[in-house]
């Protein structure tokens, strides 16, 4: 697990998300040291990955406050093991051509599955209108949905012009943008953020669900105009 640790660099704020740098990545490192013991290869790690997804959203849906707990708690594990995938990848040098298609079938699974958990859960509260959140986390599964196809998009292009994926190290302002957008964008922040507000106030849920649309749907146009200046 040390040298899981050592090679894994430590989780930071630029290139982590904020729910990875407060608990996954940290915690992730002690599960990919079990499954490299068990020789459980990365791609079968997607698969519990996935499953927990399911397991967690389904949890979620009860009405029961402990039941979602529980719910919570796989919904935090499936990030987790997102992260051992990778670790587990690099450690082994067990890299699959279907492993980046399998994470990315992952996140277009349960991301849906997440958002209609937590959509029902606050419903069961009966504290805001119906039609209001059945909106706002409408358009926070869409826009997550078509943020990463465009993801894919831009790596296919980049596969087929040969351009190598790169670490680009933000300074100053822009990392303090940068890090500000992610935490306001990125889905496993909002959705596992979330899941724990909804234990301590769900109004935090609406305000980062509307700030989420309006960052995301930004953020959206400008990659978008990106990729069809560079198709067009």
């Amino acid at each position: 697990m040390k040298k899981i640790k050592k090679e894994r660099r430590q989780p930071n704020l630029e290139n982590d998300f904020l729910i990875g740098f407060l608990l996954s990545a940290r915690v992730s490192p002690y599960f990919s040291a079990y499954y490299i013991k068990r020789g459980i290869i990365p791609n079968k790690i997607t698969l519990y990955m996935i499953i927990s997804g399911i397991v967690g959203g389904i949890l979620f849906c009860f009405p029961s406050n402990l039941i979602k707990f529980i719910g919570m708690i796989f919904m935090q594990t499936w990030f987790i093991l997102d992260c051992s995938d990778g670790e587990v990848a690099r450690e082994t040098k067990n890299f699959s051509k279907y492993g980046k298609e399998l994470d990315f079938l992952a996140h277009i699974i349960n991301h849906p599955i997440f958002t209609f958990a937590l959509l029902i859960s606050l419903i069961q509260k009966n504290e805001y209108h119906l039609y209001f959140l059945i909106s706002i986390f409408s358009l926070n599964c869409i826009l997550d949905l078509y943020n990463r196809n465009l993801i894919k998009l831009w790596l296919i292009k980049d596969l087929k012009e040969g351009v190598k994926e790169t670490l680009i190290q933000k300074k100053g302002i822009k990392k303090i943008i940068s890090i500000f957008l992610q935490i306001l964008t990125v889905y496993p922040n909002f959705i596992l953020f979330s899941s724990i507000f909804y234990f301590i106030d769900i109004k935090f849920i609406i305000y980062y669900s509307i700030l989420n649309i309006l960052f995301t749907s930004l953020l959206l146009l400008k990659n978008t105009l990106k990729y069809l200046k560079v198709i067009l």
